[in-house]
C-alpha cells in the first residue's frame, strides 16, 4: 500500500515535467514559425532568407530534442529548474510578436535585432534548462542547445553588422 502512495506522488511530478518539456518544445516550434515568417518576408534578400530558414530549421531540431526529453522523462530522474510559468510567458511573448509582425512587418534590420534579443533570452532559458537530468548525456543535449542559441546570435549579429558596414 505504501508503494501505491509513493507512485501517486511520483507520477504527477513526472507528468508535470513532461508537460514542461512539451511546453518547451512548443516554444521552439513557435520560434521556428517566426523565423520562417521572416524568411518569407525578406525573400528578396536571398542570403538573409537562407539564414532565417537555417535558423528556423535549428529551432525545429531543438523542438525535437525537447520532445525526446519529454519521452525520456518517463524513465529518467529529473529535477525541474525552470518555472513552467516562465516558459508559458515566453510562448505568449513569441505568439504576440508573430501576430504583430504578420500585421505590421518590421524592416529586416529590426527583425534581426528582435531575433537577436529573442535568441539571447532563449539561451538563458536553455542555460537554466527546463530540467536537470541525472543522466549527463541528456544534460549535454541541453548544453548543446544553448551553444546553438549562441551561434544563432552570432550569425544574426554578423549579418546585421556586415550589412551596416559601408561598402565603399
Amino acid at each position: 500500500m505504501n508503494s501505491g502512495v509513493r507512485q501517486k506522488e511520483i507520477k504527477p511530478m513526472a507528468l508535470d515535467i513532461r508537460q514542461l518539456l512539451d511546453s518547451c518544445a512548443l516554444l521552439e516550434e513557435k520560434v521556428a514559425h517566426l523565423y520562417y515568417l521572416f524568411a518569407e518576408l525578406y525573400s528578396d534578400l536571398p542570403e538573409l532568407a537562407r539564414l532565417w530558414s537555417k535558423t528556423a530549421e535549428e529551432e525545429e531540431n531543438h523542438m525535437r530534442q525537447f520532445e525526446l526529453a519529454a519521452r525520456l522523462a518517463r524513465t529518467t530522474a529529473l529535477t525541474p529548474l525552470v518555472e513552467p510559468a516562465a516558459v508559458g510567458h515566453a510562448i505568449t511573448m513569441v505568439t504576440m510578436i508573430t501576430d504583430k509582425i504578420r500585421q505590421t512587418p518590421p524592416g529586416w534590420r529590426d527583425a534581426l535585432k528582435l531575433a537577436i534579443d529573442l535568441e539571447e533570452k532563449l539561451s538563458r532559458l536553455h542555460v537554466d534548462t527546463a530540467v536537470a537530468y541525472n543522466d549527463d548525456t541528456i544534460n549535454k543535449l541541453f548544453r548543446s542547445m544553448m551553444t546553438n542559441d549562441e551561434q544563432h546570435v552570432q550569425s544574426l549579429r554578423s549579418y546585421l553588422e556586415s550589412s551596416e558596414t559601408p561598402s565603399g
